[in-house]
This record gives structure tokens, sequence and C-alpha cells, in this order.
């Protein structure tokens, strides 16, 4: 037990308030955990990690915390982690059932949910684990409809309770105001669309005097999908500030839905449907000036609807890996006899690497055509040294180990015989009750061990073996991509986009590719070495 590395995980939602929010306050938690570790000898005297989710829903594991914890688990720096109760882990009943049911035993990771009882080790406890996590999966969404529905009462009483719009600040928790230092540039916006300027020039005026965009002006700068793109003004901000009606003083609410609990996107609905209050706040713009932008945008739009869906018609699926190593934004592909890429920041900049980061299709393909040869050259060489090793060194391992597993059946029939003969001594007074009771209890402990290392032996057999499947899909999967010298050029060129994950664009002759097959290729390697040492 000593080289236990263990992990303590804590979480509270928002949505829990109230007596409810107290009892699983992060601070509650962590005390009850304490407290467990102290009482329970096997982890007194090891030190532990911390991680913690304040703030976020357990409906899924898109978690800061969760994912650091999970990811030195992966590195094998941690295998035992402890919660309050289930809930804390989440509470979505698959979600948390494919945890504790396959991704945790094949990562050898020992579970605890202190409040539950429950000990994957032992697997035993007084409550239905099924049964419970099905039951936090309801209350969260029995939680989330009376959430909406608070909501939508707030809403048709005119209060304001979706993010504050660019323009505004909060003088209270539903009173706006215009922002003295960002009203005046939408007003600005609106006028400049007035005078004829398009909106991509609208977004290259404001980049080049350095006015910061919505999405930092409103500090998003740590959200970790914008981590690596440079937040400038692009015509989609400006476009989406010309058709906000909350400047023409309006609060308008209920515009998006959620089809179920926590979704990655939203429904648009239909504006007929919106909750619509007049006059809640001072407006920015007039309501003559906003009906003459409409009109102006919706010109605009006819004229290019039908470029816009060539466009789309035109565009490859292959054309989706290139992405600006500057910004970190998708780079675009233009339409003509000789497409070219280039940073979509560019449009909206006078000057800078984005500007100048643009590059000839084919030419860019040729190198990474040549690349991809070069990687799969070498992984054809590792490939078979690897599936003999595999095979060899997972075959000895469980071959150990179901020997071990027989040995200790055969022990743990041993005892049960050398009980029935010891009572049968007893009771022909061949020993004292003391003798056979003493004797009686030694054996029961030794019975207990055996048990205890025969489960633990087969939980590392049903590991080897599910860690033997994914080796094997994963090496098949390497195969695929290196059996290349029959397949003709095109084909082969298709097959390469499937394995690039992404890439990096610095220039023309400055990229960095990430390819779908490095993780692979590395977690075979890097179990290869484990197995040698």
């Amino acid at each position: 037990m000593m080289d236990e590395k263990i992990a303590i995980y804590l979480r509270l939602s928002l949505e829990e308030d109230g007596n409810k929010q107290e009892s699983n306050s992060i601070k509650s938690q962590r005390a009850i955990i304490t407290r467990f570790i102290k009482e329970h000898n096997e982890f007194a005297a090891l030190s532990y990690l911390e991680f913690s989710d304040d703030g976020y829903t357990g409906t899924n594991f898109e978690r800061p915390g969760f994912q650091k914890m999970l990811d030195l688990v992966k590195k094998g720096k941690i295998n035992c982690i402890i919660v309050k109760d289930l809930s804390r882990l989440g509470r979505d009943y698959i979600e948390v059932g494919d945890y504790l049911e396959h991704i945790f035993p094949f990562l050898g990771i020992r579970f605890i949910s202190v409040n539950d009882n429950y000990d994957s080790i032992r697997h035993i406890g007084g409550m239905d684990i099924a049964l419970t996590t099905l039951m936090h999966d309801y209350y969260s969404k029995e939680l989330s409809i009376k959430v909406k529905d608070g909501m939508r009462i707030r809403m048709k009483r005119g209060n304001y309770i979706t993010d504050t719009p660019y323009g505004y600040k909060k003088i209270s928790k539903h009173q706006l105001v215009p922002d003295k230092n960002t009203a005046p540039i939408v007003k600005r916006i609106f006028q400049l669309t007035l005078a004829g300027k398009k909106t991509t020039d609208i977004a290259k005026e404001l980049n080049s005097e350095n006015i910061e965009p919505p999405i930092i002006y409103k500090k998003y700068k740590t959200r970790e999908n914008l981590k690596d793109q440079r937040m400038i003004w692009t015509k989609n901000a400006i476009i989406k500030i010309l058709h906000d009606y909350q400047y023409l003083g309006m609060s308008t609410n209920h515009t998006v839905e959620n089809s179920q609990i926590r979704a990655k996107s939203c429904t648009k609905i239909p504006k007929e449907q919106w909750i619509i209050h007049e006059n809640t706040h001072m407006n920015i713009v007039t309501k003559e000036e906003f009906e003459a932008v409409q009109s102006i945008l919706k010109k605009r739009r006819k004229r290019t609807v039908y470029k816009n869906t060539e466009k789309k018609e035109k565009r490859a699926t292959n054309d989706k890996v290139y992405f600006c190593g500057y910004c970190g934004k998708k780079m675009l592909v233009s339409n003509g006899k000789n497409p070219y890429f280039y940073c979509q920041s560019g449009k909206y900049l006078h000057t800078g690497n984005c500007v100048e980061n643009k590059f000839d299709k084919e030419a860019m393909e040729r190198v990474l055509f040549e690349v991809y040869k070069k990687q799969l050259s070498l992984i054809n060489k590792n490939i078979e040294s690897l599936k003999d090793k595999q095979m060899d060194s997972n075959n000895n391992h469980i071959e150990e180990l179901e020997k071990k597993i027989q040995y200790y059946k055969q022990k743990k029939q041993s005892f049960s015989n050398l009980r029935v003969l010891q009572y049968e001594e007893y009771r022909s007074k061949k020993i004292s009750y003391e003798q056979f009771t003493a004797q009686k209890m030694e054996l029961i402990q030794k019975q207990e061990d055996v048990e205890k290392n025969l489960l633990s032996t087969k939980q590392e057999l049903t590991s080897i073996q599910e860690e033997k499947v994914l080796e094997t899909e994963l090496l098949d999967k390497l195969c695929k991509y290196a059996d290349y010298k029959n397949m003709k050029e095109k084909d082969f060129i298709v097959q390469m986009y499937h394995a690039i994950e992404r890439v990096k664009v610095y220039s023309k002759n400055d990229i960095e590719i990430l390819w779908k097959f490095d993780d692979m290729l590395k977690y075979l390697l890097d179990k290869n070495r484990k197995k040698v040492i």
C-alpha cells in the first residue's frame, strides 16, 4: 500500500445553493476526505494531491481540475482517487458508469467514494452504485428544469439575465447603463456602416487603432479554447453588434436554448418567440439608425449569398487542417484557378505576420507529402519489433498471472479443507476449544489475504488483457497508415490528410505538423520501454 499515490477530487457547481451548497462546499468536501484519510491506517502516512473544480457542472467531464488529474493518472503519477460522494465525480449516469466500470479499472485506479461507502478494490458497500449514479443524473436534470423555469419567470418580468452586451455595463444585477469606454465604439460602428463602409474595413480600422474587441474587453482571455488565438476585431464581431436589438434600449431574452443539459451548442429560437421588453435601459442608437443599418446589411447579404454558397461547395475537407501559427485561427482558401491559403486575421490588420502569412496549396501539399512518406518510413521500422515484443511480453505476463490465479484458488481450497479438519479435531476432542478458536481465526485471516490477492490478480489480468486489445487496435491503425506502397498517389494524399491533426503555418518555409498517429506510436513505444525495464 505504501506505493499508493493519492488524489482527492473536489467539485462544486454554481447551481448548488442554499443548504445544499453548504454541505457540498469545497471546504466541507476537503474536511470529509481528509478525516477519512486520517482514520484509515493504509492512507494516514501518505501525502496526497488535491484537484478541484469550483463552479463547474457535473453533467460533463470537461473540467480543468478533473482533466489535469486525469492527465497525471495517464502518466502513472496517481493510482487512487478519493471523492466525498459520487455526485462530486459527475452527475451523468452513463459517463460516471463508464469511468467506474471501464476507464478507472483499465488505468489501474482505485476509486473511493467516502459517503457512499464505495471502494473499487472491494466492490462492496451499503448502496447500489448504479442506482446512486442514476439518481444523481435525475437530480441534475430536475435541477436544470427548475433553473430554466426560474430564468423564464425573470425574463418575463423584464429582468436582464444574459451576458452584458458590449457597450454596456451593469450597475445592479438586472440594470444596464452605457459604458463610457465602449458605448462610443458601438455608436461609431453604426455610423461607419451608415456612411457605406464595409464591415471588414470597419474591423481593420478598429484593429489599426488597437481598440480591444469585445472578447478581450469582457475579460475572456483565459478561456481554454481561445488561449492560442490572437483576439482582434473581425467581420462577424461587427455584424453581431449591428444586428443586436439591445442597443435600442430593449432587453432580448430567450433568443437561444439548449436542447439538453450543458449542451455545447445552442439552438436559435425564432424571433417571434423571443421575450422582448422595450425601454429597459438607455439606448445607444436610435430606431431610425438601427433600421437603416438593417436595410444596408440586407442588400449586402443578397449580393453575397450565391457567392458564399459556391465557396461552401468548393471547400474541401482537407483544407480544414491549416492554422495560422501566429494567431491560431483557421486559414482560409481563395477561390480561383490557382488557390492559395491566407490567414483570415490578415483581412483585419494593416501590418504584421498574419498579413504576410500566405502559401500556395499545391506547393504546401508537395512538402507535406514528402514529410508524410518519411513519417511512415519511421513507423514501418517500429511496427514489426513492436508486434513481436508486444506478443511476447503480454503473453508471458498473462501466463504468469493465470498461474498466480490458479495458485491462489488452490490455496483458498486448501484453507477450506484445513478448516474442516480442524473442526473434526475439535469435535473428536483432539484439540481444545481455545486452540480451535485460535487456529480458526488464523485461517480466516489467511483466507482473507488470499482472497484479496486473488481479486487484485484478477483485476491486473483484466487490465493487461484490455491493454493488449488496445495495443492491438493501435498497431492495426498504424499498419493501415504504413501500408502505402501499392497505393495511388491521389489516394495517398487523401490518406495523408486523414493522418494530419493540424498544420501550424508560420510561413511557406516554416510549418509545424501534428500527426494523429503521433500519440499512438508514442503510447506503444512508452509501453514497450516499461515492459523492457
